[in-house]
């Protein structure tokens, strides 16, 4: 069984209703009063859905637009560059290496981004990127960490 909407049971209810004599509701207020909020309420929903779903597109926009900056700073880049070094580089405090990492994640697993472990110069290993090579396995070289 398919997950019961809101909207499926404000419909069940108007079946309900439909079928209920006038003496079933108070004074003053009909089957149709009952029939006419039901449609509103239906109506609300849809538009919930409908700005949650905007709401979404936009998020996915602003995140493919970030995914695609971060491509452009590596392809652009001349050696491998860090993910502290691309948030570093972009200088907006509402990217966050965090937010980097998982962009560069998703290159990598879509074969755009290579990623290889470097050794930086207090000692530290630190994954960098590099643009792929056509037909480099990435993911061999993402897995040997």
């Amino acid at each position: 069984m398919e997950k019961m909407t809101k909207a499926m049971y404000f419909e069940i209810i108007k079946d309900i209703v439909k079928g209920l004599s006038e003496e079933a509701f108070p004074e003053g207020v009909g089957a149709n009063d009952v029939l006419d909020f039901i449609d509103r309420q239906v109506e609300l929903l849809d538009k919930r859905a409908a700005a949650s779903k905007e709401r979404a597109a936009k998020k996915r926009a602003a995140s493919d637009e970030l995914t695609e900056l971060i491509y452009t700073m590596i392809f652009e880049a001349e050696d491998l560059i860090t993910a502290d070094e691309i948030v570093e580089k972009i200088g907006d405090e509402e990217v966050t290496k965090n937010k980097v990492t998982a962009r560069v994640s998703k290159l990598v697993k879509a074969g755009r981004v290579a990623k290889e472990q470097v050794k930086l110069e207090d000692g530290k290993k630190r994954m960098a990127y590099r643009v792929a090579e056509e037909g480099e396995d990435v993911e061999a070289e993402a897995d040997a960490e």
